[in-house]
């Protein structure tokens, strides 16, 4: 029994310690990437791969949640060492990516002529467009197997290779967009670093799967009218919730680049990538906490199973509260040392970024609570429904309000699908919505009010007249007010999570 402990613990450590290194390593490359493409491309050029990129994110969801699917369908046969069953899964998931593989190179084909127009590409760049077009399409296309490598090894309890893999190749990507801008390929060093880092990921997926103990084959008896149909009739709603997502994080680029033109898209991007990557970090909070909670919650351990709900969500909020003071004080900074200060998108955009990275999580905590219930509900026609009503209010927002606009709708976009969490899923779970989370949505309802109002004073005091040359770039310093506003949100934030880990420890 202690051995096995042992080694159940030893996992969680892995997967925990290597899905940390894949996110500080994406988001060191993601840092670096912005002087080096500064340095090399013009602003316009920067903007067109951006679009380019959301484009292709979303010709990937044409797999149809396949690749999302394969673990769980393998993990029966897995679990029961049936190297038949095994392989017929496999064979099936194959022949179903390589298919849509296919498709996506055809469709995205297809659909190049009506980006051209859609984005009126400048004459001057059409070459460069077609290139990163065609190229990322078909690089795309023939990887698309590649997606169903990460379910086998989660189906294998190998999963933690994943994110090592996940951590080397944006070094990888790096490295050869850089070596090929000196050596004047231009906004082209795009395909190549893609290339590259596709290449590489085949080779490292390839050893993967003939290091399993139970390698996959190929079996035409996976050849099955049932099994293709049991496959996506359990991908399709995978995909759909994950094709509406993607459409969500890639419209604010779209939006932009339609009525702004290719310009406007870095100034979004880069002041965003400081407030999104914590964001992304406050969201981890939870997971680490998430199989306790669903242990206490199947255990029947009702006044247990809301109490650390409840006190994970404070975690979440200050820690949310604490990131967002160090964005308010620092964005200006980052941006103007990362990519200049003609990047910044101003004061007011950068407050509703620093209100996502409190209002992101805290949705996210809710809507957890529907796969602790068993039954997502009617997720994708809310779903759906915060893609409308995102794509109205954004065009919307954006004519009146410019960039600022569209951070404000991205911001606060999420209470949709997460009030939908909280009222569905609390009373899946066996509670009334006020009942399980409503000190979690007066604490919310506070840090997001205060944000806002530190963000609206900042706003009010002058430009921070603190300036340091660094080579050819100037920095700007957070002036006096600047400084004393956003401390005073962080030492609130660091006060109330020391306040809740107590709590936490305690319970």
């Amino acid at each position: 029994m202690f051995s096995f402990k042992r080694l159940k613990h030893s996992r969680v450590a892995r997967n925990a310690a290597t899905s940390y290194f894949a996110f500080f390593s994406t988001a060191a490359c993601g840092f670096i990437s912005i002087p080096v493409a500064v340095a090399y491309l013009s602003i316009e050029q920067i903007g067109l791969w951006a679009v380019v990129n959301s484009i292709v994110t979303y010709l990937i969801w044409m797999d149809l949640g396949v690749g999302n699917a394969t673990g769980r369908k393998m993990a029966d046969a897995v679990a029961a060492k049936d190297q038949q069953e095994i392989d017929k899964w496999w064979t099936a998931t194959r022949v179903a990516l390589i298919i849509q593989g296919l498709m996506m190179i055809v469709v995205g084909t297809l659909c190049i002529p009506l980006f051209l127009s859609a984005f009126q590409i400048q004459s001057e760049m059409r070459g460069d467009a077609l290139s990163l077009l065609v190229g990322s399409i078909i690089i795309a296309g023939f990887s698309m197997p590649l997606r169903g490598v990460p379910g086998l090894m989660t189906a294998q309890e190998r999963f933690h290779w994943i994110p090592l893999g996940q951590g080397i190749t944006p070094w990888v990507q790096l490295g050869t967009f850089l070596l090929m801008l000196r050596a004047g390929f231009g906004i082209k060093s795009y395909i190549a670093s893609m290339a590259a880092t596709h290449l590489v990921t085949w080779i490292y997926y390839y050893i993967l799967i003939r290091s399993s103990d139970q390698k996959p084959g190929w079996n035409r008896g996976g050849f099955e009218k049932r099994r293709f149909k049991s496959l996506f009739g359990f991908s399709l709603n995978i995909s759909l919730i994950g094709l509406i997502e993607a459409l969500l994080t890639s419209m604010p680029n779209l939006i932009l680049a339609r009525f702004g033109g290719l310009a406007s898209v870095p100034l979004y991007s880069f002041t965003q990538r400081a407030s999104s990557m914590l964001t992304s970090l406050v969201r981890r909070t939870y997971h680490a906490f998430y199989p306790q909670i669903l242990r206490l919650h199947v255990s029947g351990r009702k006044a247990e199973f809301k109490r650390k709900h409840q006190l994970v969500g404070h975690l979440m909020i200050a820690l949310g509260l604490f990131a967002a003071g160090g964005i308010l004080g620092t964005n200006q900074l980052i941006v103007s040392l990362l990519a200049g200060p003609k990047f910044y998108a101003g004061d007011v955009a950068t407050t509703w970024f620093a209100l996502a990275i409190i209002i992101t999580p805290l949705s996210g905590l809710f809507e957890s609570l529907l796969q602790f219930s068993g039954s997502m509900g009617k997720s994708a026609l809310v779903g759906l429904l915060k893609l409308v009503i995102g794509a109205a209010a954004a065009f919307v927002c954006y004519d009146r309000f410019g960039i600022p606009g569209v951070a404000a709708v991205f911001a606060v976009l999420p209470l949709v699908y997460g009030s939908y969490g909280y009222f569905r899923g609390a009373k899946g779970c066996g509670f009334q919505p006020g009942e399980l989370s409503s000190s979690v949505v007066v604490w919310g309802t506070a840090v997001v009010g205060l944000v806002l109002v530190a963000g609206w004073g900042m706003s009010q005091v002058p430009e921070p007249t603190w300036q340091i040359a660094v080579g050819k770039r100037t920095l700007f310093m957070p002036g006096l007010w600047h400084t004393l506003i956003a401390g005073s949100v962080c030492t609130i934030g660091a006060a109330l999570g020391l306040r809740t880990l107590l709590a936490l420890r305690r319970a």
